[in-house]
């Protein structure tokens, strides 16, 4: 399948707000600092969007190939499980593993592990967050890949893939609405996390945005009629800009989840450099950042833990140890990469 430099930007811009916030720590930051750096965590919003689109147009060609649904399951496990793996084992063998989502469940269990390796962490509020402190996207990505085979026969055109995007909008919101009145587990504030953020259904429609994204930048009737693509794209990218800045000023929507409205702002966001990619977001340092943004994404947060560990006493809760805190991030990050690349060209040396 073709790489898009444009998705590998974009990508790149999303774990950028993604490590903003992390680094943050409950640190008080200049408000201007700190209304960018909270918004910065619906970057995983963008991975949504993207992951589901890709998925879309990658089990569109193995149809095409008339491979099967479990060929293409176990691919996409493939590329995506020895990283994960490999940061599972050193969230629990190096690091302990976070225990904030875990509630009066304090330690990792083995049936927690287990859920983990199975991409089954999802289906339970105490496992779905709790040995790496980001898992929880992969949790929802799992469960997204193996509906996607069956939502391929059903959503087969834009229309459709609007019409689902609309009745899960609505659904999310009225399950999130009921569900945060039950009381299934003794603690509230995981359980309210879970359902209206963290769990599958919570995220929902920002994937069937990604069904959307889909179908508008290969539907080739609606390629014909843009005419002027450039400025549509910026018209898109400032408008989308504007949409952001708004919501970060703390604008709501009644009837509408956060992740709707905030999916639906970034979705232009997106769109406009599927359309027209802008320079300033489609160059070389966001297409690396994007490229690695899997890899950077599932250990940051160890990074992070790290800094705090070994240099978190001396640099205090100023401004300046948050810039210490998210350098450090990239410092490590940049290591990873160079690392990272190191290591596929000696196997790919191997493979003769």
């Amino acid at each position: 399948m073709k790489r898009c430099g444009w998705i590998d930007a974009v990508k790149g811009i999303a774990i950028l707000g993604v490590v903003l916030v992390h680094s943050m720590g409950g640190m008080e930051l200049p408000f201007v600092l700190e209304k960018i750096c909270l918004t910065g965590d619906k970057g995983v919003q963008i991975f949504f969007i993207i992951a589901a689109c890709l998925a879309y147009r990658s089990f569109g060609e193995t149809v095409k190939k008339r491979h099967s649904a479990f060929y293409w399951l176990k691919n996409r496990a493939v590329r995506i499980a020895p990283v994960y793996y490999l940061a599972l084992l050193t969230g629990m063998f190096f690091l302990g593993g976070p225990t904030r989502w875990n509630g009066v469940v304090q330690k990792i269990t083995v049936g927690n592990v287990a859920a983990h390796m199975l991409f089954l962490h999802g289906l339970s509020p105490y496992y779905i967050n709790s040995i790496l402190g980001v898992e929880w996207y992969l949790a929802d990505y799992a469960i997204l890949l193996l509906l996607i085979p069956v939502l391929y026969k059903i959503i087969n055109n834009l229309s459709k893939s609007v019409a689902f995007l609309v009745f899960s909008s609505i659904g999310s919101y009225f399950f999130i609405l009921a569900a945060g009145n039950l009381h299934i587990i003794p603690d509230k504030q995981v359980w309210d996390i879970y359902i209206g953020s963290f769990g599958f259904l919570a995220q929902l429609p920002v994937m069937a945005m990604g069904i959307v994204l889909y179908f508008l930048v290969n539907d080739i009737k609606i390629q014909e009629r843009c005419r002027n693509k450039k400025l549509l794209s910026y018209a898109l990218l400032a408008g989308s800009v504007y949409g952001i800045l708004i919501l970060a000023a703390g604008v709501s929507f009644k009837g509408l989840t956060i992740q709707v409205v905030y999916g639906g702002v970034l979705l232009f966001f997106i769109l406009s450099q599927a359309v027209y990619a802008c320079p300033l977001i489609d160059n070389c340092i966001w297409r690396t950042l994007g490229k690695h943004s899997y890899m950077i994404y599932l250990f940051h947060y160890f990074f992070i833990m790290g800094f705090d560990y070994f240099f978190g006493r001396y640099a205090g809760t100023s401004v300046k140890a948050w810039a210490l805190r998210f350098g450090f991030v990239w410092v490590m990050s940049g290591i990873l990469i160079i690392l990272s690349e190191a290591f596929k060209r000696i196997i790919i040396k191997l493979r003769g």
